[in-house]
């Protein structure tokens, strides 16, 4: 007999990690695959939601844990292309907003994953295993050894392998951003909000500093329009340099800890077409892997647990329901229009309409009556507050 679980799940960032964790909720066995061993960096803004903050509750992860070491997180702050800011400050912060290092948050799930019995295997997964029929049974890793499943979750990343075979090297569910991160101490104490910087020579783009702590923080840049980054001829170690000495945060930016990644941001696409598809062969691809990331904030933690979490929930429907795939399928869409869709949509339009349009935000900016700042700020940074 082969070593079979019900679950095979490649790669345990928040995705992986969160399906895992659900999984074993629902008495399913699963295998746990990673080319890393944990604790392991991720580059990272470094910044949870509130939404997501609230999912790791649930699941028995508090804020309180000191693997995460979380800064909570009370408010927000955006300085328009024009030089437009506005600030808003929660009088009571709810405490699910907050920043923790990504070798922190991801440590944390990946603990409590082995805690309720996922099996972990260091791994680097090199394609997809089939049977006879053609089937998706497993994964074959790069040593040869199979790790065979009733079901397969693919929250590689943004440059999965298991994506790739699936749907061909050449197309991907979402576009592409690029982001830059660095850490930076700081020479005075900041509040606990997520600053944003939109810059107006790369709209859509902005520089962000999230505290960490009283006296550490992570600042990077992101850009959702690579082609106008690489029209600008501007670096982004230069931004990050002219910030420094701008002095409006005093800080001191430790470039040695500069790290660049690209984000995978969710655009609408027909669900008729390929690159409009998340389960393919019967293979789930969530978080990164899906492309489930917030068109404007680049935030994409929550949605990586969510997407994880609806994987686990297909695959009971199938195994201990006796769902066909089909109606397995169908439960997986309607969590995903109701859990993550909408969200991602209006921070696609918002990026469309504000993000390119630098002009129409600075008005906004300067609009917001005094003291209705909460309602407009929140939404528009819904990825990371």
């Amino acid at each position: 007999m082969k070593d079979i679980r019900d679950l095979v799940i490649v790669g345990a960032g928040p995705a992986g990690t969160a399906a895992a964790i659900e999984a074993k909720r629902r008495g399913l066995t699963v295998w746990l695959l990673d080319k890393k061993q944990f604790p392991r960096d991720k580059t990272c803004g470094d910044g949870v939601s509130s939404g997501a903050g609230k999912i790791l509750k649930d699941m028995g992860i508090p804020l309180e844990s000191g693997t995460l070491r979380a800064r909570t997180l009370s408010g927000v702050s955006i300085e328009g292309p024009a030089g437009t800011e506005r600030t808003y400050i929660a009088e009571e912060s709810s405490g699910m907003a907050f920043t923790s290092r990504r070798m922190d948050l991801d440590k944390a799930l990946f603990d409590k994953a082995l805690e309720v019995g996922a099996e972990f295997k260091q791994a680097t997964v090199k394609k997809l295993l089939r049977d006879e029929r053609n089937k998706v049974v497993g994964v074959v890793a790069n040593d040869g050894q199979e790790y065979r499943g009733k079901i397969v979750v693919a929250a590689d990343g943004a440059t999965s392998v298991i994506r790739r075979e699936l749907m061909g090297a050449g197309e991907r569910p979402y576009v592409t951003a690029i982001a830059a991160r660095a850490y930076a101490q700081l020479k005075a104490e900041l509040l606990p909000v997520i600053y944003l910087k939109y810059l107006p020579n790369l709209v859509p783009g902005y520089l962000w500093v999230f505290p960490l702590s009283d006296n550490e923080a992570n600042v990077g840049v992101g850009v959702f329009a690579r082609q106008t980054y690489k029209n600008s001829g501007i670096k982004f170690k230069d931004i990050l340099q002219q910030f420094q000495q701008e002095n409006s945060i005093p800080m001191e930016i430790d470039m040695d800890t500069y790290q660049t990644w690209q984000i995978p941001c969710w655009t609408p696409s027909m669900p008729g077409t390929k690159s409009g598809m998340r389960i393919i062969d019967g293979v789930c691809l969530v978080g990164d892997a899906g492309g489930y990331v917030d068109y404007l904030t680049g935030g994409g933690i929550k949605y990586a647990i969510s997407t994880g979490m609806s994987a686990a929930q297909r695959a009971e429907d199938i195994i201990v329901q006796g769902a066909s795939e089909r109606q397995a399928d169908s439960g997986y869409l309607f969590r995903y229009r109701r859990d993550v869709r909408k969200s991602l949509f209006i921070a696609y339009l918002a990026q469309e309409i504000l993000g390119k349009h630098p002009a129409l935000m600075n008005v906004l900016l300067r609009k917001i009556p005094e003291g209705k700042e909460g309602t407009f700020l929140r939404a528009l940074v819904g990825g990371h507050a």
